[in-house]
């Protein structure tokens, strides 16, 4: 019942005209959320049952068990026990108020106000079997798709035995763990500048995996594996599209229904993910689960070390990358959770024949559960550039505008690659409030940033202010 109280306020979100960027618009459908939540808590809201023992799952979480309000929005679901068939139905919406102090090249400082409907995602999972067959498709009909509905996912999976699965579609490639997690549990509004440059994004292949950590995972055995192969080529313009915009191009979005695309030139990626994790060291019936980045247990220490590679056996000139490396850690522990992940991507220069680094940099996240209605979180995230990489997108600029067949297009071209190459490095630091109304489905967060250019012209610092409303089911 959570879920179709809440369905009417976010595809209203969808019907936004481009021109509509007052904040009575984004406050009347923040209230419209408010009013059916409000509405619906007291005819679906279960009581709480009673509060369990200190040292048990979410004690400290959950509270009083007096309190009417539930802990979670369930998805839509469809029941088939006689055929061993489930069907569920997912919805989440965002919509963000952004506020961004900018300095222009020339010194110039202006404020930007923006307000977004964004990340409308529509899912239909299915568990066939007993859940020996798993499927799952999931389309955007945000305002980040280009005003247009765009396919995320489209897979199937097959259980050959426990811990094995063999998945084949159209998913996320298995870059670090951070990435692969969903956007709804992310302690701050949006991504880091990181998964930029160095992913991972959505591409068409097949992967065999154990399906691990869960918070149902029975298995004493601390490895994991995740191992794939995928077309190359991008299914979306989100992420790992950093190498491409250095260049000064604009990375297309293939999945866009407006004009979707197969993949046009095959170059097989090979992605590998191993990990260790660890139990709770004093209660092994707590695994290291990263179905949410808070630690809403609030148990002892538990973690996740992990290392991703990506190796491109034909990487387009100015599109990709030829090969990413990545150690990751996650440490879950009494209510914080920390994230560190290092990243390290090559790529093969226009005017050269060997492989050469192209970006380096790092993200740390650490998050703080201080209740079960709010928490805090910060992160630092960097991207450097290498000098081989700065100084191959300036000769490939040059070349474009060498080559332009009249006036016209040259002026064009030059005020397209006018900043190919420029940047030197990229900081943002961030820190930010999480409320939580219910769990992940619907909360409230806001952050601040400092954003930090190296330029080789002139260095840029900028200041951003994000509030995000997510409901999701």
């Amino acid at each position: 019942m959570w879920g179709l109280r809440l369905c009417y306020p976010i595809l209203a979100g969808t019907m936004r005209v481009k021109e509509q960027r007052v904040f009575g618009t984004f406050g009347a459908r923040f209230c419209g959320v408010a009013l059916f939540c409000s509405l619906a808590a007291p005819v679906s809201a279960q009581p709480l049952a009673p509060a369990e023992d200190p040292e048990k799952k979410s004690s400290e979480i959950r509270g009083s068990s007096a309190l009417p309000w539930p802990d979670k929005l369930e998805p839509i679901e469809y029941r088939s026990p006689e055929e061993g068939a489930v069907l569920r139905f997912n919805l989440a919406s965002q919509t963000l108020f952004r506020f961004d102090h900018v300095e222009g090249g020339n010194g110039e400082r202006r404020d930007e106000y923006d307000i977004d409907f964004r990340r409308i995602r529509i899912a239909v999972q299915g568990a066939f079997f007993k859940d020996r067959l798993r499927t799952r498709l999931q389309v955007n009909a945000g305002v980040e798709a280009g005003e247009s509905v765009e396919l995320l996912d489209a897979w199937l999976e097959a259980k050959i035995m426990p811990y094995m699965l063999l998945r084949a579609g159209q998913f996320i490639t298995p870059f670090t763990y951070f990435r692969t997690l969903s956007f709804r549990i992310q302690q701050l509004p949006d991504w880091p500048i990181t998964t930029r440059f160095f992913g991972a994004e959505r591409q068409i292949g097949v992967m065999l995996h154990d399906g691990r950590p869960t918070d149902e995972d029975e298995s004493d055995n601390p490895l994991s594996y995740a191992i794939g192969v995928f077309t190359g080529q991008n299914a979306r313009a989100s992420h790992n599209v950093g190498i491409t915009e250095v260049y000064g191009d604009t990375p297309a979005n293939p999945s866009s229904f407006r004009d979707y695309q197969l993949p046009d030139e095959l170059h097989p990626e090979v992605f590998v993910r191993l990990a260790h994790h660890t139990r709770d060291l004093y209660d092994p019936r707590q695994s290291m689960d990263l179905e949410s980045l808070s630690d809403v247990k609030k148990g002892k220490v538990r973690h996740t070390l992990a290392l991703s590679a990506a190796v491109d056996a034909g990487p387009r000139e100015t599109l990709d990358t030829s090969m990413r490396l990545a150690p990751e850690f996650v440490l879950k522990a009494r209510g914080w959770t920390l994230i560190a992940i290092a990243y390290l991507a090559w790529y093969d220069p226009v005017r050269a024949l060997s492989t050469r680094l192209a970006f380096y940099g790092s993200m740390t996240e650490l998050a703080w559960r201080a209740n079960r209605w709010w928490g805090l979180a910060a992160r630092y995230a960097f991207v450097g550039y290498s000098r081989s990489v700065r100084n191959d997108a300036r000769f490939y600029a040059q070349e474009r505008l060498a080559t332009a067949e009249d006036e016209s297009t040259r002026a064009e071209l030059g005020q397209q690659y006018a900043e190919a190459g420029l940047t030197r490095a990229q900081h943002e630091a961030s820190l930010g409030l999480n409320v939580y109304l219910i769990e992940d489905n619907l909360k409230l967060q806001t952050d601040i940033s400092s954003l930090h250019t190296y330029r080789s012209d002139a260095d840029r610092n900028d200041w951003r202010v994000r509030t995000q409303l997510q409901v999701a089911f």
